[in-house]
């Protein structure tokens, strides 16, 4: 990832899930992220609600194997 703008390396890594998550790139992944005061979860949130869930079919079945993972350890911890 281009960092030619300083990151520090929790934004770094904000910016990395983003991409990861939504398949946008770096300028739309700090765009977002920064106007979310750099919240990744409303930043995704906003992204994928601007965007009416147009985003690729890979990018939403992994984010949707990755929420089932999450929710999955959570109801084991419950």
């Amino acid at each position: 990832m281009d960092t030619s703008v300083t990151c520090d390396p929790t934004q770094t890594d904000a910016m990395e899930q983003f991409c990861s998550i939504t398949g946008a790139d770096e300028s739309m992944a700090r765009t977002a992220l920064e106007s979310c005061n750099w919240n990744l979860e409303l930043a995704v949130n906003m992204f994928v609600d601007q965007n009416d869930g147009q985003m690729d079919t890979n990018t939403t079945n992994h984010t949707n194997a990755s929420t089932a993972n999450h929710t999955n350890r959570f109801d084991a911890n419950s």
